[in-house]
């Protein structure tokens, strides 16, 4: 998780995903149980990581009255979202480390 935050992501989405990460899917209370998080830091969350196309959200069969239950769950292409997240702030890295080489140079 600490990585993810280290690249940007936001805590509460940090949190969320490392848990589906290893749970697969989950109910929105199940979330917030799992990760400490408040409801509407989950629902947040939720809504960024829809936006990118990382999880799916839909509805649970539902018996009787009531709201019915969201399950959310990850989409399969997010692993390769956070390793495409993860070269890129490595060649930002590098970028950044090169430029400071080159101000070393005309600094001497």
């Amino acid at each position: 998780m600490n990585v993810l935050i280290h690249f940007g992501t936001k805590k509460p989405v940090a949190r969320t995903l490392v848990y589906l990460l290893n749970i697969k899917e989950g109910t929105m209370q199940a979330i917030e149980l799992g990760t400490g998080l408040s409801q509407p830091q989950v629902s947040t969350a939720l809504k960024y990581m829809e936006e990118q196309r990382w999880v799916l959200v839909s509805a649970a069969q539902h018996e009787g009255k009531g709201r019915p239950k969201k399950i959310i769950s990850l989409v399969k292409s997010v692993r390769n979202d956070l390793e495409i997240i993860g070269k890129g702030k490595k060649i930002e890295r590098e970028d950044y480390l090169a430029r400071v080489r080159k101000a070393r140079v005309f600094a001497v």
